[in-house]
């Protein structure tokens, strides 16, 4: 039960912390029943690594001096990712995946660290293993990939990944404003097509906006006068929802 609520802890854009709360201390009990549990005590590093990396650092070496099995070494990645040893921390989940080929976490980490300290190819390689292993129908590493393509300056490459995650998750509000950004100079009405989508699938009223003013600056661009006043228009509008939600 402590492994479900962390991870519906952690499955949203922001850390539930009442749940990681009730993760913690359910694993913490689940630990002082049967200390030789390395599976809760994984998970209880992992819930630590939210709020204590210290504490969360203890737990994953001692799972790792326990067994050098991949779940215990991206434990430990996930410990010094989080202290922001991010060196260390790629060498554990290098050596995780080595350990389990399949090791979905591990490579996921990977990619992003790796992408984080620029080393944009190698991120590509990571990113395309955990695609392979991802669920099916999961816009976000498809994403990922693209976001380490348009870095690499394989821009091409980036156009059609991030269509890819469009394709997998049609509201997939990322992937639109950054195919409409990338297209911009190239296409200016294409550009359009995708920020107006963008507009559509904001989940806050700060993303529409956004998503408004970078349509408005396409079909500025593209000279359709009359579509940019009504985009005008929408991005008023929308700027006095933002002012009326930040007000409350």
């Amino acid at each position: 039960e402590g492994v479900r609520e962390l991870i519906r802890a952690t499955s949203g854009e922001r850390v539930d912390e009442e749940l990681l709360s009730r993760s913690i201390e359910k694993l913490e009990e689940a630990v002082k029943l049967d200390y030789s549990n390395l599976a809760a005590k994984v998970a209880l590093s992992n819930a630590w690594a939210q709020r204590n990396p210290d504490r969360a650092l203890s737990l994953a070496e001692e799972c790792v001096k326990r067994s050098k099995c991949a779940a215990s070494l991206a434990t430990l990645g996930l410990a010094l990712e989080k202290s922001n040893r991010i060196n260390d921390a790629i060498e554990q989940y290098e050596r995780a995946v080595r350990r389990d080929s399949n090791h979905f976490y591990a490579h996921a980490s990977l990619g992003m660290l790796l992408f984080k300290v620029k080393r944009f190819e190698d991120s590509i390689r990571m990113y395309d293993r955990t695609i392979e292993i991802s669920p099916p129908n999961d816009p976000t590493f498809y994403f990922a990939k693209a976001l380490a393509l348009e870095a690499a300056n394989r821009r091409e490459e980036a156009l059609l990944a991030y269509k890819t995650a469009i394709a997998t998750d049609s509201n997939h509000y990322p992937s639109h404003m950054n195919l409409g950004h990338l297209l911009l100079n190239i296409s200016p009405r294409d550009a359009a097509r995708y920020f107006e989508k963008a507009s559509k699938y904001a989940s806050t009223p700060e993303k529409r906006l956004d998503a408004l003013y970078s349509l408005g600056d396409a079909l500025f661009r593209n000279n359709d006068t009359k579509k940019h006043a009504v985009t005008v228009f929408g991005l008023l509008k929308a700027l006095m929802m933002t002012s009326k939600y930040s007000s409350n």
